[in-house]
Parts: C-alpha cells; sequence; structure tokens
C-alpha cells in the first residue's frame, strides 16, 4: 500500500550489543526483549531499510511520581526527566562501543597490512623505503 511505513523489524546483531551497554551501563535485568508486539506506526523503519538499528523503548515511569505511571496519550500523564538523562547516556554509551569496535576492526586491518608489506619486502616484491 502506497504511504504506509514500512515494517519495523530490529535487527538482532544491534539489539545484542545495545543489551550489552543497557548491562554495562544499568546492570543487568533492565532489557526487556518480551515485550507485546504493535501494530502501530513509526517512520524509523524507513531508516533501517538502509542500516541495520534498533528501536527500544525508554521506560519513563516512575512509582514515587504517579503521573508517570500514566499512558502517553493521558492529558494527565507526564515524564520523568531523569530518565531523559539515562536514555542519553545510553546512547553516548551504544555510540561509543560501536566506534571503540569499528576501531578495532581498523586497527586490526592497519596491522595485517602492515604484516603484508613486511612480508613483500622480504621477498623483494616491493622496494624498501
Amino acid at each position: 500500500m502506497d504511504g504506509l511505513c514500512a515494517a519495523l523489524i530490529n535487527d538482532p546483531q544491534v539489539c545484542r550489543e545495545a543489551a550489552e551497554v543497557v548491562d554495562e551501563l544499568l546492570g543487568e535485568g533492565h532489557v526487556v526483549t518480551d515485550r507485546e508486539l504493535s501494530l502501530s506506526g513509526d517512520n524509523f523503519a524507513e531508516f533501517e531499510l538502509y542500516k541495520p538499528g534498533a528501536y527500544a523503548y525508554l521506560g519513563t515511569g516512575n512509582p514515587d511520581l504517579p503521573h508517570t505511571m500514566i499512558t502517553n496519550h493521558n492529558g494527565g500523564f507526564d515524564v520523568d526527566e531523569n530518565a531523559l538523562v539515562t536514555g542519553a547516556g545510553l546512547y553516548v554509551g551504544y555510540t561509543v562501543a560501536r566506534l571503540d569496535k569499528e576501531n578495532r576492526s581498523i586497527l586490526e586491518k592497519t596491522e595485517r597490512a602492515a604484516h603484508n608489506i613486511d612480508k613483500l619486502r622480504q621477498y623483494r616484491i616491493i622496494e624498501q623505503e
């Protein structure tokens, strides 16, 4: 159907990586993996057509702040803004973990290339500098 969003399907590897960051930063037991499926739409799915990703929910309810426990489409709903700090921290944590992984990959490739160049020089296939 024209005009509808694509189905939002999280990438399993990105989900595992994100869950590892949550466990590392908040401790185990904060990741919910058996959330009920939803038929609502979100255009985040369009981004995932081009890059693997994970759409995650950030819990903002706080039993000490009763209005944060109301569903978000209720006029009395409020957000525990401390959760926003947690969410920002998780985004930063995931970004750092991802960059670290990519940098390690680049470093490994660079080391392999240097090793191969040394071998080529050893066998006089390329000139010494």
